[in-house]
């Protein structure tokens, strides 16, 4: 009887060895030609979704990065709606990597790995020209509103208190996006590039303002299971890979600079400038 419950610990630690480990593994994936991908519902322009089709800068740079790997992989999208979904999903091997606009973080670092950075976003505030919040100091006796369980909600929410503002936290950006527009809240916190895009949605664009300088700088990074090493080394080569061709260039201008549909199926155009320090973020001379 000893015996047999051994036995079935034993085959039971190797199964769950095996769940943790070998499903996210690198030569797992080749062999059997599939990754899940995680991907952002409403990250505009990184990582978003129409008509529920991957879209963004994200999602198209790791197809890239997947099809130096493997251009056989067949890819299995996984949508995000939440934030904290993203990590709950990888360490629960439902999806082998997350291509949305995930930050490199100390506390992060601790339960996850993270690709070489593809893009760095600053928090900033959008709101009316009116109140032209630009830090927060601005906020006492506001309304604001942020996307729960992202880094700007963690900022906030440790200091509602002595800044006297009330904290408004929505399921998802387009929900705090909808906030926002309906007069709910007086300022977005969030990721620069997030409220350009979204900031291009309002009726009143012009009458919006997008503060000056970042409260934090926000590396975006492919967010991977912990220790994966072999899986993490063959995206950080092909990072690189793809910037010496000309792709991260080319995926640049496409999303940032010219026309791309927003999460409504309307064209918009953010007209960013480009990013000049990725290149020493990826180690390349």
């Amino acid at each position: 009887m000893i015996k047999c419950l051994i036995l079935i610990f034993n085959l039971l630690f190797s199964i769950n060895v095996y769940s943790q480990n070998k499903f996210n593994d690198l030569a797992f994936i080749i062999e059997n030609k599939q990754i899940n991908v995680g991907f952002r519902s409403s990250s505009m322009p990184i990582s978003y979704t129409i008509n529920q089709k991957p879209m963004g800068f994200a999602v198209d740079l790791c197809i890239d990065i997947i099809n130096h790997i493997d251009k056989n992989i067949n890819i299995n999208w996984v949508e995000i709606d939440e934030s904290q979904k993203r990590f709950e999903l990888i360490k629960s091997n439902n999806i082998d990597i997350e291509c949305g606009n995930t930050s490199v973080t100390s506390d992060r670092e601790k339960d996850f790995s993270f690709s070489k950075p593809f893009y760095v976003a600053g928090i900033k505030f959008l709101s009316k020209k009116d109140l032209d919040i630009q830090n927060i100091a601005q906020l006492d006796g506001k309304k604001v509103v942020v996307t729960k369980n992202t880094t700007s909600h963690l900022l906030l929410q440790n200091l509602v208190k002595q800044f006297n503002f009330k904290l408004i936290v929505a399921s998802t950006h387009l929900i705090a996006y909808k906030i926002l527009s309906q007069n709910k809240a007086d300022t977005w916190l969030m990721d620069d590039v997030v409220l350009a895009a979204y900031k291009n949605m309002l009726k009143d664009k012009n009458n919006w303002t997008i503060s000056q300088e970042p409260t934090l700088i926000e590396p975006y990074a492919i967010l991977i299971y912990k220790n994966n090493n072999d899986l993490l080394n063959s995206i950080n080569k092909n990072l690189v890979e793809i910037y010496k061709e000309g792709k991260w260039d080319f995926l640049y201008k496409k999303w940032f600079q010219k026309d791309i549909v927003d999460v409504y199926n309307n064209k918009i155009n953010l007209n960013l400038p480009k990013q000049n320090h990725i290149q020493k973020l990826l180690n390349i001379n």
